[in-house]
C-alpha cells in the first residue's frame, strides 16, 4: 500500500469540514439573532408592563379616595339619620309620658337583668 499523505487529503478534509464548519457558523448566527430579538421583546414587554402597573396603581388610589369619601358621607348621614331619630324617640317617650300622666297610669317598676334571671331560675 502506497503511504496517503495529508496534502492529497485535502481537498476531502475541506469537502467534509468545509459545509459542517459553514451550518455550525448560520445555526451560531441564527441564535445570536433570536436571543437579540428575544431581548428586545423581553425590554418592550417590561416596559409595558411598568406602564400598566403604574395606570392601575393611579387607578386604585383614585378608587381607594372615592371609597374613603363615600364612606365619611355615609357615616355623615348615618350621624344626622341617628340624631333625628333620637329626637323623635324623645319626643315619643314624652307624648307617652303625657299620655301615662292623662290616664293616670302608673310605669311598670323598673327591673334590672339580673333580676329576671333570677326569678326565672
Amino acid at each position: 500500500m502506497e503511504a496517503v499523505t495529508l496534502s492529497d487529503l485535502w481537498p476531502i478534509i475541506v469537502a467534509v469540514l468545509g459545509p459542517m464548519l459553514l451550518c455550525v457558523t448560520a445555526l451560531a448566527r441564527y441564535q445570536h439573532l433570536d436571543s437579540v430579538k428575544n431581548r428586545d421583546l423581553i425590554e418592550e414587554s417590561c416596559v409595558e408592563a411598568r406602564d400598566l402597573i403604574e395606570k392601575s396603581s393611579q387607578e386604585s388610589r383614585d378608587l381607594i379616595r372615592e371609597n374613603r369619601r363615600l364612606i365619611e358621607k355615609t357615616q355623615d348621614m348615618l350621624a344626622a339619620s341617628h340624631a333625628e331619630l333620637s329626637g323623635s324617640l324623645a319626643d315619643a317617650r314624652e307624648r307617652l309620658a303625657r299620655m301615662e300622666g292623662y290616664l293616670r297610669i302608673s310605669p311598670p317598676p323598673h327591673q334590672d337583668a339580673g333580676d329576671g334571671n333570677a326569678e326565672a331560675a
